[in-house]
């Protein structure tokens, strides 16, 4: 049997004046949340849990108190709760239909101090199989939800190595004009030595002072 595990972690302290009381029993239940004075770190070490389970009382008491402040997770357990039987104590509420993602941008968008929270998550498991090993990485933001996951990462690399190969094989391909520009420093001079010369052996100037004067021209 193959078992696989998703730690997670939520990169940022989120302050619990940002958190409804419902949120706050939730994220408690899906997440291993520990509270730091006036902010809570969520985590998990295999994964956050889709099931959860509660007092139904508790479940019903925490939607009233967080009745006036709309959220989708609201609405979901107040669904569930409706559903269920009069006589039961306990509620075991599937939150696999509700994105812990949109629970945390809820939080965002209220926070008036989180711009934005970032969530890790690793894909290991027990045996090594090809597909039992990735991660995620989640930005969200009040107003969008970007992701990345090492796929895209491989993806984007190599794009950008293809990108780099064809800059090489247009460079390569490219006409070429073989005058370097140490060859085009030296054709003055080679001029000037060409034209010394030629005053040397038509008898114009023996003299090397006369080679320096400004007289010295090259006959046009």
């Amino acid at each position: 049997m193959v078992d696989y595990f998703s730690p997670t972690a939520v990169q940022l302290p989120i302050p619990l004046t940002d958190i409804t009381p419902l949120k706050r029993l939730v994220l408690s239940l899906v997440f291993d949340a520990e509270p730091d004075n006036d902010v809570a770190w969520l985590h998990s070490d295999t994964g956050p849990s889709d099931m959860i389970a509660m007092p139904i009382e508790q479940l019903r008491a925490t939607c009233l108190a967080s009745l006036r402040i709309y959220s989708a997770i609201a609405v979901h357990l107040t669904e569930c709760l409706a559903a269920a039987p009069a006589d039961d104590t306990e509620i075991e509420p599937d939150l696999s239909g509700v994105s812990r993602v949109i629970l945390l941008q809820d939080i965002v968008r209220r926070s008036s101090t989180l711009a934005y929270i970032t969530v890790v998550t690793a894909f290991t498991c027990s045996k090594t199989r090809v597909d039992g090993f990735g991660g995620m990485a989640i930005l969200i933001t009040a107003a969008a939800i970007r992701s990345m996951s090492p796929h895209d990462i491989e993806f984007l690399a190599a794009r950008d190595a293809r990108g780099a190969l064809d800059h090489v094989l247009r460079h390569l391909s490219a006409p070429r004009h073989y005058c370097s520009r140490r060859l085009a420093c030296r054709r003055p001079r080679a001029r000037q030595e060409a034209a010394t010369g030629s005053m040397v052996r038509s008898g114009q100037a023996q003299d090397p002072a006369q080679l320096l004067s400004a007289d010295a021209r090259v006959p046009s």
